[in-house]
């Protein structure tokens, strides 16, 4: 998998001009190509999917401080997971963008 992403990235810096001549532009075009690669790879996986069920499956949580901080940090508002006028975690509702929204954002 690591090598079908270092063959992507070669052919995409041998098809822009900007990047053959700037080599700070090389190295940002190839970091952002690597970056989506992997992010596609992510999605494509069975066992990211497999996880991500079983912790839409659970009832209660144990931290819902750390799934909360990683809703957040993909740009979920306090509005859509959060009880109203709080700051709790509202797990019932939360875990509906679990397996959805989620992985897309990651």
């Amino acid at each position: 998998m690591q090598e079908e992403i270092e063959r992507k990235v070669e052919d995409v810096i041998s098809h822009n001009e900007e990047a053959q001549n700037d080599d700070e532009f090389k190295d940002l075009l190839s970091k952002q190509v690597r970056l989506q690669e992997q992010g596609h790879c992510f999605l494509e996986k069975e066992d990211w999917k497999k996880q991500l069920k079983n912790i839409h499956e659970l009832t209660v949580l144990k931290m819902p401080k750390i799934i909360q901080c990683l809703m957040y940090l993909l740009g979920f508002k306090r509005e859509q997971i959060c009880e109203p006028k709080t700051n709790k975690l509202f797990w019932k509702i939360a875990k509906q963008f679990i397996c959805t929204e989620v992985p897309n954002r990651m």
